[in-house]
C-alpha cells in the first residue's frame, strides 16, 4: 500500500490544516523508479509528528500498544492535539487522514 497524501489538522506540531504529499515523483533519469519519500529538517520541525500520524492512521488504538484500553486511548489522543502558543488559542480537536 502506498500512502499518497497525509492531511493533519491541529496534530502535535502542526497548527491548522496541513496537506503533505507523499506520492513519490518519477525520476526522468532512472528507468526503475522506487517509491521512496525522505523527511528531513531541523529538530522540532515535525518529522516525528508526521511518522506518529501515519502510525496512528494505520493502526489506531494498536499504535499505543495492544493492551491499551479505550479510556487510555482517548487520553493519548487528547495529548496529541496541538497546544496553542497563547491562552485561549488551543484547539479542542485534531484529525489525521491518510
Amino acid at each position: 500500500m502506498l500512502i499518497k497524501q497525509l492531511v493533519l489538522q491541529n496534530f502535535r506540531f502542526f497548527k491548522g490544516e496541513h496537506v503533505i504529499e507523499l506520492a513519490p515523483r518519477k525520476c526522468q533519469n532512472n528507468s526503475n523508479p522506487r517509491p521512496i519519500v525522505l523527511f528531513g529538517g531541523l529538530n522540532g520541525a515535525g518529522k516525528t509528528s508526521i511518522l506518529s500520524a501515519i502510525r496512528i492512521a494505520l493502526y489506531g488504538r494498536l499504535a499505543f500498544g495492544s493492551s491499551t484500553q479505550q479510556q487510555e486511548y482517548v487520553e493519548e489522543l487528547s495529548a496529541l492535539i496541538h497546544n496553542g502558543s497563547t491562552v485561549g488559542e488551543s484547539p479542542s480537536e485534531a484529525s489525521i487522514d491518510a
